[in-house]
């Protein structure tokens, strides 16, 4: 059922929070991490970096051909480097473009303190306090926006929330 039921729920996993690094002072570039496939929004992600004037790089395996408008692939980085890819990252962009049950690269991110630009459906309005831990988007200006934003967010409380949700102590 690829447009969701009434009855489905987001059912949250839990991390170890060692396992990410948090990095409060972040590097010139934004990611996306996952599978190189359509349906997780890659294009909107290459598009709207673009737009905004920043550097995306895109880890992760699959169609690589997906990877536009002036991104950088990086291939796909044993779970150490992605890890600190993430911490390192000004922002983590996630325009999924199907309903997503839960998007642990959301959870592990905010543990490295950087936040989550995402659309604004399925699992994502439950894990992502809009304007506190990321932004949840419907077009593509509000993706451009919100990559302008996000320095207006604090890794630290990103972080906070992650070990309060996401924690294997959470759970």
């Amino acid at each position: 059922q690829e447009n969701g039921r009434f009855y489905d729920a987001v059912i949250p996993h839990f991390f170890a929070p060692n396992e990410f690094p948090f990095q409060a002072k972040k590097e010139d570039y934004f990611l996306y991490v996952g599978r190189l496939v359509a349906t997780k929004g890659l294009k909107i992600a290459c598009q709207a970096a673009q737009r905004a004037g920043v550097k995306l790089k895109v880890a992760g395996w699959g169609d690589e051909s997906l990877v536009t408008d002036g991104a950088e692939y990086v291939g796909t980085p044993s779970m150490e480097e992605r890890n600190k890819l993430m911490a390192g990252a000004k922002g983590v962009l996630m325009p999924t473009q199907y309903l997503e049950p839960f998007g642990s690269v959301a959870a592990e991110a905010m543990f490295c303190g950087t936040p989550i630009i995402t659309t604004d459906f399925g699992a994502f309005t439950e894990t992502i306090e809009h304007g506190k831990t990321g932004f949840r988007c419907n077009l593509l200006r509000e993706f451009v926006d919100a990559i302008v934003n996000v320095r207006e967010l604090d890794p630290e409380y990103i972080r906070s929330h992650a070990m309060k949700n996401f924690s294997i102590d959470a759970a």
